[in-house]
């Protein structure tokens, strides 16, 4: 009873039953009907209409790498393997940490960027304009770059980490934002509490 079928149909309603050409969603027991005794069910195909829940994608972000400085450490040829079989898994994003070391960070991110060809890589930007400079000389060769802005919502977050009263760090989102865009065309403003 669970196969797609198509032909003529009796699609009912409570109000009135009515033969119409038209695809079936399911077939169901003649039970189902059983109060339709004045029709004659022989050459019709019974339906019950069903609703279908269609996905059009999944989309998946991997932080492995991003969280290797804080929880475990990798090696500089690990941290080179694990991109290349999440583009192979058709990973959606894959989140690389930022700059903190310049020449061994940057370096790392260039060799990831060149040889990932199907997902997106996201590099972390510092709130100043060198950083996105130097983010963007290691991340440009990538096929689809991203450059993410994290910034706190926290005012206690923003004076202690940042130095910044809300309405500087507002001005200073803005200012980096601006100048990733210039860079790249997709950044990624990440609100972080």
């Amino acid at each position: 009873y669970g196969c797609p079928v198509t032909g003529f149909g009796l699609d009912w309603s409570p109000r009135e039953t009515e033969r119409r050409k038209a695809s079936v969603n399911k077939v169901v027991p003649r039970i189902v009907y059983s109060s339709l005794k004045h029709i004659s069910f022989k050459d019709f195909f019974i339906s019950k209409k069903t609703r279908r829940i269609i996905m059009d994608q999944i989309k998946i972000s991997d932080i492995t790498l991003k969280q290797t400085g804080k929880d475990f450490s990798l090696s500089f040829r690990e941290k080179i393997e694990i991109p290349k079989l999440l583009d192979k898994l058709d990973v959606t994003v894959i989140e690389l940490e930022g700059i903190s070391q310049p020449k061994i960070d940057a370096l790392r991110i260039k060799s990831v960027a060149s040889t990932i060809k199907n997902s997106i890589v996201a590099v972390p930007v510092a709130l100043n304009k060198e950083s996105v400079d130097a983010t963007w000389n290691a991340l440009k060769e990538a096929s689809k770059p991203r450059l993410q802005v994290f910034a706190s919502t926290s005012p206690v977050q923003m004076e202690y980490l940042f130095h910044k009263k809300p309405d500087a760090m507002l001005r200073a989102i803005d200012e980096i934002i601006r100048a990733c865009r210039e860079k790249c065309s997709d950044v990624e403003f990440i609100a972080d509490d």
